[in-house]
């Protein structure tokens, strides 16, 4: 930026590279001069607008009011000359023939060179805006007929029937059937709670006084979903009283964020604009002033020439401190920094006014500063009900009387409830009124010798007459109290209806004994004690207090003061003595009071003085008593109960942490730490997540979900955490979730307990018992197929020898050669038959005994392949289709002999029973299951009657089918050669269909097995 050579050329500068449309009128419109912002805003060029009188652009509907809006305007300036402004929101025609919306300040003014007015316009385009407006204003204007679509509905409520309707699209939004009947009462809950109270209130008030309300709150659905809905009711009156609600009912979740971000635009926009109309003005970098705006000049009631080009900080204005401030605050500004601070100043009356004040510099295109902006705004207004806002919370809470706060000139500014209904007019009503109107014949002459004598006084006491609303004169006790507050002065006054005390006796002890009743409404118990004549009264609710009946407790100094705990006694006297100093009038003190049992309670005792002498001293005092024993009690053992939770969290032997919902952890004690391996900083810094085990992770999850959502009282596994130094440890886990109030969780309390060794001991253990129950289950089968071997070898041998000795004996008795020799061929074949049945019986023994035989890798398929070789002819002659697939598990640590042996039997059964009428197909594969590895050997042959066989399948010499070859060995073999390998056989069959073998491999776990 140049320096600017003068101020002109600055104004210049400035309106010309100001992004607002300004425009210079006459008074009939005509155009004088534009900046360049209108050509590139509007699209005319000054050549086509200069001499020219806007009015054919600005839009048929905006015309007439714009138009009589300018023309009081302009009248209003005439009568009263000065400077005046008008706002207005309008559409002006552009040049592409497209309307804008613009936001104008109109400022009208004298021409300095003519004396005619002449109207300045600073406009902004607001089009945008307007248009973010009108989309939302164009949602709530859609027909009844597309209310589905735009997700609106109606309702209504008929008081008489107390009848609630809803249309069908509100009950869709609240997800609830079509024949849903709803009442007021379910309506309302099921806004979600934060909503709920607001809602209720609104309904409750239009039913009352008739007020409408448009309100977007949140919604639960009957299906629990959380949706956004703007809420709209009308009141229906008849004979002065309301009969009907009825309404809108919109859901806009889905514009809920558009909206939202809508009001952040619009705020923003507003921000900018109003921004313009603060206390503004230019300083040259050395601080003197160039410029100030009619805001800045009405504020200081000066002329711009009188401070023109002079030190801003030598302005009358300023206070001696704020002058220091202010002349530091440019020359920190002028160094580039923005300042902010508030400052004191001088009204044009004299009053200290406070301002929110800042200076920012303006930068050359080289970084130089080239002017301060100093900007202004007073919040004189908003300190001085910050104030009065503490004084009035302490007027409310000293008062236990009728009281009234004004201001030093006598305005009120508050009175409390009671005080209105001693005075019958509301508080609204009175506020801003002079205090001395209240009184009958007050004059502000007597109000300003009162204030005279209340500030040299600080009390003041008085007797005055008020007259009613309803023109009914009271007599009233009066206590003013002077109170300041920095350099605001202001009264607060207690007063008491003494109306029938002046008119008789009588009416004055009544009148007495009403306020007295209308003080132990609050629930406490009232003494009144005239230092005067030393009577003391103790109401029913005060001896109550302390166990005693009204008549069992003399109303009396020594009454009171007897009760009063020995070491409470010197402090009630000294609160006592407090109040002989005129300017205190109230005190309140917690000590104890014997109880009629002789216990002692908490009583606060709240005290103020009614009445002094002249001079000043204490002449009658009143107070009211209130138990807080249990209150105290309550707070002590809650103080009790959290040392003894913070004793045994931290002492605890067993690890103990608190939790956040989101797995956090808050706080943890040592034993934590230690089990962990982890200090407490590390620790917070983690989640129970980071450190346990990842196959832990999901169960203990879902246990915290369940805690969270009230499915269960209390979590409780045993799981892995990851310690520090990377090994596992096992704790038994128990959490508890602790809610507020309203049930929302606020974190967990668990307790940990390390369980390693014990988990230890236990595998160990569990891995013993499993041995020992295989070795049961293997001396089991063991004793049972000896049983049966021992059955076998009976019978099995008992034919054959008794045989033989039988063709013995015939060999003795024979006479001829040829009887010899038949003789003897029999019993060469029953020796042959007893042979071969040995030698069955010895490959039975051998299976069974060979415990250790050698395991070694083996092939599944290697092996059948081997096998199937075997059977190559079989196989051909019968074009059997064989079916295998060892991918799942390829190969085995098992014996040679036993796998081969095994797959042998079942091929030969296979091809031995298969069904005459259909080619034999035999599948065989491998699988897992459980972590055991299965062989699966299925046929479609002529299977087996389970019903008639089940039991004999797998026993010696047990046969189901007429074969030639059948000896009922094979499948004896293969179960006793499966089994002292530590695996088992099953066997799925059914007639004429075809069987299925399943070996599983690891279904016990032998002594030897591997």
């Amino acid at each position: 930026m140049k320096t600017l050579e003068s101020k002109s050329d600055f104004y210049k500068l400035l309106v010309e590279n100001s992004k607002e449309i300004i425009c210079l009128q006459q008074e009939d419109g005509r155009i004088l001069y534009v900046n360049p912002a209108f050509h590139e805003t509007l699209g005319y060029p000054p050549s086509e607008v200069i001499g020219h009188i806007p009015n054919p652009w600005i839009h048929p509907d905006d015309a007439p009011w714009l138009e009589r809006e300018f023309a009081d305007a302009i009248e209003y300036w005439k009568n009263h000359k000065g400077t005046s402004t008008l706002r207005v929101r309008y559409r002006l025609r552009c040049r592409s023939q497209r309307y804008l919306w613009l936001h104008s300040q109109v400022t009208f003014m004298e021409s300095p060179e003519t004396g005619q007015l002449q109207f300045l316009t600073n406009s902004q385009d607001i089009t945008f805006y307007m248009a973010l407006e009108e989309e939302l204003l164009s949602i709530n204007r859609l027909s009844e007929d597309s209310s589905a679509m735009a997700r609106i509905g109606g309702w209504q409520f008929d008081l008489e029937t107390e009848r609630l309707t809803w249309s069908p699209e509100v009950k869709r939004i609240h997800e609830v059937t079509p024949d849903y009947v709803p009442n007021l009462e379910e309506a309302i809950h099921f806004y979600a709670p934060e909503g709920r109270s607001i809602i209720e209130a609104q309904v409750a008030k239009s039913i009352q006084d008739g007020e409408s309300w448009d309100l977007e709150l949140p919604l639960i659905t009957a299906r629990g979903n959380r949706k956004w809905v703007r809420a709209q009711g009308e009141a229906e009156v008849q004979g002065g009283r309301v009969v009907r609600l009825y309404g809108a009912f919109q859901d806009i979740t889905r514009a809920y964020k558009i909206k939202e971000q809508i009001r952040l635009n619009e705020q923003k926009f507003k921000a900018i604009f109003h921004a313009m109309f603060q206390f503004i003005g230019l300083l040259s970098p050395d601080g003197r002033l160039l410029e100030a705006n009619d805001s800045a000049l009405r504020f200081a009631g000066v002329e711009l020439d009188q401070v023109l080009n002079r030190p801003f900080w030598e302005a009358f204005w300023w206070t001696e401190s704020s002058k220091v401030q202010v002349k530091e605050y440019i020359r920190q500004a002028a160094q580039g920094q923005f300042v902010r601070d508030e400052i004191s100043v001088h009204s044009t009356a004299g009053e200290l006014l406070t301002l929110d004040f800042s200076i920012k510099p303006i930068f050359d295109d080289n970084g130089k500063v080239v002017m301060l902006i100093p900007e202004g705004r007073n919040i004189t207004r908003q300190k001085r009900t910050e104030a009065r806002l503490r004084l009035t919370q302490f007027s409310i809470d000293q008062a236990s009387l009728p009281v009234i706060w004004a201001e030093h000139d006598g305005a009120i500014t508050y009175i409390n409830e009671y005080g209105c209904s001693i005075l019958g007019r509301a508080a609204e009503e009175l506020q801003g009124t002079p205090l001395w109107e209240l009184y009958a014949e007050g004059t502000q002459e007597g109000y300003d010798s009162f204030w005279n004598d209340l500030k040299e006084q600080k009390v003041v006491n008085m007797q005055r007459s008020v007259t009613l609303k309803s023109g009914r004169v009271l007599e009233i006790e009066v206590t003013a109290n002077y109170l300041s507050y920095g350099d605001q002065e202001s009264s607060v006054t207690f007063f008491q209806d003494v109306t029938e005390r002046i008119q008789a006796e009588r009416h004055l002890v009544e009148s007495e004994q009403r306020l007295r009743y209308a003080l132990e409404g609050t629930g406490g118990g009232l003494w009144d004690w005239n230092l005067d004549s030393g009577s003391v009264y103790l109401s029913p609710i005060w001896k109550s207090m302390l166990g005693y009946q009204d008549t069992e407790l003399e109303n009396s100094y020594q009454s009171w003061y007897h009760q009063i705990h020995p070491e409470d006694k010197q402090k009630m006297l000294q609160t006592i003595q407090s109040v002989y100093d005129p300017s205190n009038n109230t005190f309140s003190l917690l000590h104890r009071l014997r109880t009629k049992t002789g216990e002692y309670r908490y009583i606060l005792s709240k005290g103020i003085v009614i009445q002094r002498t002249h001079q000043g001293k204490p002449e009658r005092i009143i107070g009211i008593n209130s138990d807080l024993t249990n209150q105290i009690q309550t707070q002590e053992k809650l103080i009790e109960t959290q040392q003894r939770f913070h004793h045994a969290f931290f002492n605890s032997g067993i690890g103990m942490a608190i939790v956040a919902p989101n797995g956090g952890w808050i706080d943890v004690n040592d034993a934590t730490c230690r089990i962990t391996g982890y200090s407490r900083t590390e620790l917070l810094q983690l989640t129970f997540q980071d450190i346990t085990h990842p196959d832990d992770v999901d169960k203990d999850v879902q246990g915290t979900m369940a805690l969270l959502n009230g499915q269960i009282e209390m979590h409780t596994m045993e799981k892995r955490y990851i310690h520090k130094q990377g090994h596992t440890i096992w704790v038994n886990l128990n959490a508890t979730v602790v809610r507020n109030k309203i049930g929302e969780p606020q974190f967990f309390v668990s307790h940990i307990e390390d369980i390693t060794s014990l988990k230890t001991a236990q595998q160990s253990l569990e891995r013993q018992n499993l041995r020992l129950i295989s070795s049961a289950e293997h001396l089991t089968r063991k004793n049972k197929q000896l049983a049966e071997f021992s059955q076998i070898v009976s019978h099995n041998l008992r034919a054959p020898v008794s045989n033989i000795s039988i063709l013995l004996q015939y060999y003795k008795d024979a006479k001829t050669a040829e009887e010899k020799e038949e003789l003897v061929d029999l019993l060469t074949q029953s020796s042959t038959a007893l042979l071969d049945t040995l030698n069955e019986l010895t490959e039975v023994i051998k299976v069974q005994q060979d415990k250790y035989i050698q395991k070694e890798a083996l092939s599944f398929e290697h092996v059948f392949d081997k096998v199937k070789q075997m059977h190559a002819a079989q196989i051909a002659e019968l074009k059997a289709c064989i079916h295998q697939d060892f991918s799942a598990a390829p190969a085995i640590r098992y014996p040679s002999i036993y796998l081969e042996s095994i797959l042998m039997n079942l091929l030969n059964n296979a091809l031995k029973y298969a069904e005459p009428t259909r080619k034999p197909v035999i599948t065989v594969r491998t699988c897992w299951k459980n972590d055991n590895l299965l062989l699966e050997f299925s046929d479609n042959g002529r299977g087996i009657n389970l019903d008639k066989h089940s039991g004999n399948i797998f026993k010696l010499y047990k046969t189901f089918h007429k074969h030639p070859d059948a000896k009922g060995l094979g499948l004896y073999m293969t179960k006793n050669q499966v089994e002292a390998m530590g695996g088992k056989i099953f066997v799925e069959s059914k007639e004429f269909e075809g069987t299925k073998f399943i070996i599983n491999f690891n279904q016990y776990q032998a002594p030897d097995a591997e």
